[in-house]
């Protein structure tokens, strides 16, 4: 069961050119409106959408060594966690 019945939960990430053969997608500081997270609720016959405006995603994708590398990176009211071991740590 989710959190909320009839719920979703969508990443809208804009491209970028990045590190010379790589992409970076983002979904926070673009400067436009449209990317970033959502959650959209349906109740009965309307449809409720969220935006999630401290919630924030990075997905790095570049060739090193001759092989396709991605880092991935959440954000959540702008602190992004410092991983140590397997785990990361809010701070």
């Amino acid at each position: 069961m989710r959190p909320l019945p009839a719920s979703n939960f969508t990443a809208t990430l804009l491209p970028h050119n990045h590190d010379g053969s790589g992409f970076l997608l983002k979904s926070h500081g673009t400067g436009l409106p449209f990317p970033g997270h959502y959650v959209s609720v349906i109740e009965g016959d309307e449809l409720t959408v969220f935006k999630l405006p401290t919630f924030g995603e990075e997905i790095e994708v570049v060739v090193r060594d001759g092989r396709l590398r991605t880092d991935h990176h959440f954000y959540l009211g702008g602190l992004k966690p410092k991983c140590t071991g397997s785990r990361p740590k809010w701070f």
